[in-house]
């Protein structure tokens, strides 16, 4: 969970505007060899500006064994051995996905493939960047020798971003604070780099701790925070962060517990958010419970995007 979340910096831009990306539809469809490859296949796309808008892709089936064609708009041979039809609408988006409804459909002209059409299939999507849902795999009748196991379709999303920012490249200064009960502060800086939409991962050195709750370099107690960040930088200069981590803590033999949090929000480009983690409270095997050592204490994330090309 996310206990609070403090935009640090001394000034806010807007939030998203019109000049935002598009979001780009993705069909992916794929033979499957009875090897465990991918053949004759790929994807098709339509890209959306506004909620409401709609298209129709298709997939269809070669007369090659494990090859499939894909089109944008109705498919280009209607009377192939199968053909997949789907009918989509974006429902609404934001700088973290989007939701489409899809209706999708199977049309099996071939008997012998061994599976069967189905009738109109109504589905809502909830779709995020790099993150496919499968839509529809249909097995081949092996009993005559096929060298394909079948064909699998998923449906993804993407950003298409406008020209000035598309090739962006985001740094990100972080940092790690932990606050102790008398308000002490020992904090790490580290810097992580993505491209325009790509994640960063991140990982601060461990924090250890003697037995009664002090920093100590030889202490047996540890405290290990990781995580990963995001930023979509739209032309306005608003940033689209998505921060999330990890705050880990254990023993010298690596036995202990995790818990985590995580934010989405719009920052200015120089601006600073920062995110709390739960507290440590959990019980590690060589100590028991440590919430009695740690009352008081805090731990933070802070992230402030800027960008260097």
């Amino acid at each position: 969970m996310v206990v609070s979340l403090t935009i640090v910096g001394v000034s806010r831009k807007g939030t998203a505007s019109d000049a935002g990306p598009l979001i780009g539809f993705i069909i992916s469809a794929h033979g499957v060899q009875t090897s465990g490859g991918e053949a004759g296949g790929g994807t098709v796309s339509r890209h959306w500006k506004a909620d409401g808008e709609s298209g129709t892709l298709s997939v269809y089936k070669t007369g090659e064994s494990c090859a499939l064609g894909l089109s944008s708009g109705p498919p280009r041979m209607p009377n192939a051995e199968v053909v997949w039809t789907f009918d989509a609408r974006l429902v609404s988006h934001n700088e973290d996905g989007a939701v489409v409804d899809l209706v999708s459909r199977r049309e099996v002209n071939d008997t012998s493939l061994g599976f069967s059409s189905t009738a109109d299939r109504y589905r809502r999507l909830y779709l995020f960047e790099g993150q496919p849902i499968p839509l529809d795999y249909a097995a081949l009748d092996q009993s005559h020798g096929n060298d394909c196991d079948g064909y699998s379709i998923s449906a993804s999303m993407y950003f298409v971003y406008p020209p000035e920012v598309a090739d962006a490249r985001l740094s990100y200064d972080l940092w790690l604070i932990y606050t102790d009960a008398r308000g002490n502060e020992t904090t790490q800086r580290i810097e992580s780099q993505s491209s325009q939409g790509r994640t960063a991962d991140f990982g601060f050195s461990p924090l250890w701790f003697d037995t009664a709750g002090q920093l100590s370099p030889t202490g047996t107690i540890g405290l290990s925070v990781s995580g990963n960040v995001r930023g979509r930088l739209l032309p306005n200069g608003t940033v689209h962060v998505n921060l999330g981590a990890v705050r880990w803590v254990r023993d010298r033999m690596g036995s202990g517990t995790a818990q985590g949090g995580g934010t989405s929000t719009n920052i200015a480009l120089g601006e600073t958010v920062e995110v709390q983690l739960p507290p440590m409270s959990e019980y590690v095997a060589a100590f028991g419970s440590i919430d009695r050592l740690f009352t008081g204490a805090t731990i933070a994330v802070r992230v402030t995007p800027r960008r260097i090309a």
